[in-house]
């Protein structure tokens, strides 16, 4: 009820102050803006300006920082920065108000800013903005103590910074003394536990699931997000994407399938990265023609930086299991053509490419299968591979056969033993390709030494791990062998 009282205070007390007024229109055009209907909050938009309401200035970065996420393309993330300094220049020029609002939209800008910052890698810009955001909120907390959307924001900032390279610690540790991140997320699970914050869930759940790297695995966190999501996933397509990748984390592809399925289609805006995940989806269940449509529709619409050599890769991946040469021709020839590599997706698609035309096509159904968590079926398709005579003498296919049946069996929760032996298959083969399956087999052995408590073999395997380089998602996985040794060190 004091949750309540105070959001009650915050949209209706506040339309005292002239210049910062959340009325009910205002209101409306923040849920359009979440609802991705831009078109219609712009009509809102435009009726508070002629009042000369700054809280219109929020809302158009809403806007322009949902168009860098939706549209993935550089000019809106240019057209941001532009509009962002514009912004700011207004605020700049009122010396006083009264509302708690004044100080949070500074801040907010700000925030928004350095989640499209991340998103195009440029940490320096984005850690300036988090700073600036972050203490323009302490100060309005001091000020407005009981305005509960300070600590909504505080709380993504230090969740955010999650995301941050290790490169940049020295600047946590200086502008960030209390940073903590578990704390943090019990913050934001008052929030989006509290019924009347209802209006700000959405973009909550939706910044949180692409940028919370930390508890990603906790199936209790995830299920407590969906939950909160339930049916709403079909009215806005923000919470469909989120909801999808939620339960890829859980391993659901069925229902992946099921919420895709059911996104909603009256928007203003198209949000195409989703047919990539439908196509995906399919293609994980072997649904070869269904993925086939969803693929093919976002390779002809899409007009982002990312995903599109991805795309083509499984386009040419699906030909190829369907015996169509001169498709996976076509498509390898516009992945080639097509799209960049900023991304590690669109890496290895451009690097497997090269293989895909002598590639074991059981192997090939093993790794979508995995993908979409179908393991039993997986491991089906990988006991077809014993029949074939030939395939042993395949260097580079046997380092993934022994891996990929190694991480299989882990998902089916065989013996360690066994496990930590296909793995040490892995490793001991004689590839010569630039893949991570053997560092990452290494990884993995050492992290089942190390909940054994065998200590010495997990520090021999995270030290062999480190020993790779130049390979697929090397920065991850070496990130994750390093704060292994770190945390065995003193044992």
């Amino acid at each position: 009820m004091k949750f309540k009282f105070l959001l009650v205070f915050f949209l209706s007390c506040i339309n005292s102050v002239a210049s910062f007024d959340m009325n009910k229109n205002m209101q409306d055009a923040y849920i359009s803006i979440i609802n991705l209907d831009f078109d219609n909050a712009i009509t809102k938009i435009e009726i508070e300006k002629k009042f000369d309401n700054k809280i219109t200035l929020l809302y158009e970065n809403y806007i322009d920082v949902f168009k860098v996420f939706v549209f993935d393309q550089k000019k809106y993330y240019r057209q941001l920065n532009l509009n962002k300094s514009r912004r700011l220049d207004v605020l700049a020029k009122i010396k006083e108000n009264t509302s708690p609002y004044f100080l949070y939209s500074k801040a907010e800008i700000h925030l928004q800013s350095a989640y499209c910052h991340i998103k195009f890698n440029n940490y320096t810009k984005a850690i300036f903005d988090l700073v600036t955001s972050y203490n323009y909120l302490l100060e309005n907390k001091k000020i407005y103590p009981e305005f509960v959307l300070n600590n909504k924001s505080i709380s993504l900032i230090k969740i955010l910074l999650s995301n941050v390279p290790k490169e940049y610690s020295w600047t946590l540790d200086l502008f960030f003394s209390d940073f903590d991140i578990n704390s943090s997320v019990l913050q934001i699970e008052s929030i989006l536990k509290n019924d009347s914050l209802s209006i700000f869930h959405t973009e909550i759940l939706f910044f949180m699931t692409i940028f919370q790297s930390k508890f990603t695995n906790n199936k209790k966190q995830l299920t407590f997000y969906l939950d909160k999501i339930g049916d709403d996933y079909k009215t806005n397509l923000l919470l469909n994407y989120t909801s999808v990748l939620i339960l890829k984390k859980l391993g659901n592809n069925n229902l992946c399938i099921d919420v895709l399925n059911n996104r909603p289609k009256n928007n203003s805006i198209p949000f195409y990265y989703l047919d990539y995940l439908h196509g995906l989806s399919y293609l994980f269940n072997l649904e070869l023609s269904k993925a086939k449509y969803y693929l093919e529709f976002f390779v002809n619409n899409f007009r982002g930086r990312n995903f599109i050599k991805s795309a083509y890769f499984h386009l040419a991946s699906i030909e190829y299991l369907n015996n169509n040469e001169n498709e996976v021709n076509i498509f390898l020839a516009n992945l080639r053509d097509y799209g960049n590599t900023y991304i590690n997706k669109d890496k290895t698609a451009l690097k497997h490419s090269a293989n895909l035309s002598s590639y074991n096509k059981f192997l090939l159904r093993a790794r979508f299968l995995y993908d979409g968590a179908y393991y039993q079926r997986a491991l089906d398709e990988l006991n077809k591979i014993d029949k074939e005579i030939n395939f042993f003498s395949n260097f580079n296919m046997i380092t993934e056969y022994w891996y990929r049946k190694a991480r299989i069996l882990q998902k089916l929760e065989s013996s360690s033993n066994e496990i930590i032996s296909l793995f040490k298959k892995s490793i001991a083969s004689k590839s010569n390709t630039s893949t991570h399956f053997q560092p990452m087999s290494a990884l993995q052995i050492a992290l089942i030494y190390e909940l054994q408590k065998d200590y010495n073999n997990s520090k021999l395997f995270f030290s062999k791990c480190l020993e790779y380089k130049s390979y697929d998602y090397e920065k991850s996985i070496r990130k994750q062998a390093k704060e292994g040794l770190k945390r065995i060190a003193n044992i």
